[in-house]
C-alpha cells in the first residue's frame, strides 16, 4: 500500500509540475464513500490520498459518493464546482457511472 501511495504521489507531483500554471496549486478531488456500510473503507482512502496529494504539492478535496448514484453525481458536481483538474476515488460502480456525465 505504500508503494502505490508513493507511485501516487510521484504521478501527481509530475503533473503538477507539468502544468502550464506553476505557481497555481493544482486542486484535485478525492470522491470516496464516507457514510453509509463501506464508509470505514472510503476514510481509508481519504486519508491516504490527502496525505499523497499534500505531500505532492495538491490541494485536496474530499466528497461523500455515498456509493450510489444520486450521490454519486452530487459528489461530481461540487468537485466541478471546486474546479478539481483530476478526481480519484469512486470505489462504487453506481457513484462513477452516475458521475462520469458530470465530470466530463
Amino acid at each position: 500500500m505504500k508503494r502505490a501511495a508513493t507511485i501516487f504521489a510521484a504521478a501527481v507531483a509530475a503533473f503538477i509540475l507539468s502544468s502550464p500554471a506553476r505557481g497555481d496549486q493544482i486542486i484535485i478531488g478525492i470522491a470516496a464513500p464516507l457514510t453509509g456500510p463501506t464508509a470505514k473503507l472510503g476514510m481509508q482512502l481519504q486519508t491516504g490520498a490527502e496525505k499523497a496529494l499534500r505531500d505532492a504539492g495538491a490541494v485536496p478535496i474530499a466528497v461523500d459518493d455515498g456509493c450510489n448514484g444520486e450521490a454519486g453525481a452530487d459528489a461530481a458536481g461540487k468537485l466541478v464546482a471546486a474546479n478539481a483538474k483530476i478526481v480519484v476515488g469512486f470505489l462504487c460502480a453506481e457513484a462513477i457511472e452516475a458521475a462520469l456525465p458530470v465530470l466530463t
